[in-house]
């Protein structure tokens, strides 16, 4: 009789245990797909951002150019 109401204990212990274990793992899945999303959202915001700032340099380099040439040809015509 005592034999099979420790038995039973351990078995109660064991399902804790094992149910307390899987509830944390569900828990840790759910953080790290969290964290996925969030480090995805941040890669693109920051890429869209870096090729935002590299479309703005580029026009910018393009503006420069066009100002030296009209620069270079007021030089050449002062001459």
């Amino acid at each position: 009789q005592v034999s099979v109401s420790i038995q039973a204990q351990a078995e109660q212990e064991e399902e804790f245990i094992s149910n307390t274990l899987m509830k944390k793992i569900h828990s840790l899945k759910k953080e790290k797909e969290a964290l996925a999303v969030n480090y995805e959202q941040e890669e693109e915001y920051l890429t869209n951002d870096l090729t935002k700032k590299l479309n703005q340099l580029k026009q910018e380099k393009v503006e420069l150019e066009q100002t030296l040439e009209q620069e270079q040809e007021f030089q050449v015509n002062k001459l």
